[in-house]
């Protein structure tokens, strides 16, 4: 089966603007040899720049929250720390005082009113005592949570600025791999949305071939059936590797692994004339296809006689068939030469003279 095509890079990678922006440099051009990571096009975006800052600001208030929450948690446990140092020297006093009056009240030596008032303010410093150790401990454990909860904060606000950095870097587009720039379509001032296209690469050396196979043709066709390309370097051999499930204009596009070095002077583009072998007859008698002639038919030809100065109607059994070429059955033998252009006017003659 013959199909025509062309070369096209095996490894193409595709750049596109991550969001809306603005074209301002355009730094390289098609057919341009780039390196990963050289400059592409320069884009820019106003709302991104502010949206930028404004992320960075907010970062940089919930860092200043964090700090003033951390220095408040601290102040506050020193003041409690304070009370409770308070507290406790007041209960020891109290509770020593206490002790002493019990030894005045056995000899009758203190006014109850007095020892009843010294035990009652050693019960209830105590207690105090026991309640601001309880509050020291809810305000220890509720500040830690609310600077765990800022923590998570500052985190993710840095993570937000982190990431509007990001797009702002990016919209200096670079090279994501080296080779050979194919396409461009930009031009300075024009505004791009997310997904445009900005350039297309091709990654050189390695090349593969695209065939147009007619749709009524593409049946015959399998992954893995060899193919034979006709470049202007050379003959290079291939095999089919993909089948695209479209059907574009009346064709289908088939894709083909080259085999073996890539022939002199290919290159990205480049036409090619493509036979694959769908099927392999060995010892077939063919002839070229005439017009009309569906495989496995019966059909009439003019076959040149010996002298060669006359052709005689003779029919012929064909079987399998290419675009080019039709398997004979019957009613030819190698050698014979036969007449295969418009011979409709002389349908039904059984012979025809050949003059110069």
């Amino acid at each position: 089966m013959q199909a025509r095509g062309a070369l096209v890079p095996d490894e193409v990678h595709w750049v596109t603007a991550d969001g809306p922006a603005r074209v301002a440099r355009i730094a390289a051009r098609p057919g341009a040899v780039l390196a990963s990571g050289d400059v592409l096009v320069e884009l820019v975006n106003a709302d991104l720049e502010l949206a930028t800052l404004d992320a960075e600001r907010q970062a940089a208030a919930a860092r200043s929250a964090l700090v003033a929450l951390e220095v408040r948690a601290g102040t506050d446990l020193v003041a409690s720390d304070l009370t409770l140092a308070g507290l406790t020297t007041e209960r020891d006093v109290l509770a020593a005082r206490d002790a002493a009056n019990a030894n005045l009240r056995a000899d009758g030596l203190i006014p109850a009113l007095d020892d009843h008032e010294t035990h009652a303010r050693a019960a209830g410093t105590a207690a105090r005592l026991e309640l601001e150790r309880t509050r020291r401990v809810m305000q220890k454990n509720g500040m830690a949570r609310q600077i765990e909860s800022q923590k998570g904060e500052v985190e993710k606000l840095d993570q937000v600025a982190a990431f509007r950095k990001k797009q702002l870097a990016l919209l200096e587009t670079r090279a994501p791999i080296g080779g050979i720039l194919q396409e461009l379509p930009l031009e300075p001032g024009q505004w791009v949305t997310a997904g445009t296209v900005l350039a297309k690469i091709a990654k050189p050396g390695k090349l593969k071939a695209v065939l147009q196979v007619p749709e009524a043709l593409i049946g015959d066709v399998a992954l893995g059936y060899p193919v034979r390309l006709e470049t202007p370097g050379g003959r290079v051999e291939g095999t089919v590797a993909r089948i695209d499930p479209l059907v574009q204009a009346g064709v289908v596009k088939v894709e083909v692994t080259l085999l073996g070095d890539t022939p002199d002077g290919a290159r990205a583009d480049l036409a090619v004339t493509a036979s694959i072998e769908v099927e392999r007859v060995e010892d077939a008698l063919v002839m070229t296809r005439p017009a009309g002639v569906a495989a496995g038919s019966t059909t009439e030809v003019y076959r040149l006689d010996v002298s060669g100065d006359g052709a005689y109607r003779t029919k012929v059994k064909v079987g399998r068939s290419s675009t080019r070429e039709i398997e004979v059955l019957e009613g030819l033998a190698a050698g014979d030469t036969v007449v295969l252009g418009e011979t409709e006017a002389f349908r039904g003659a059984e012979a025809l003279s050949l003059v110069d």
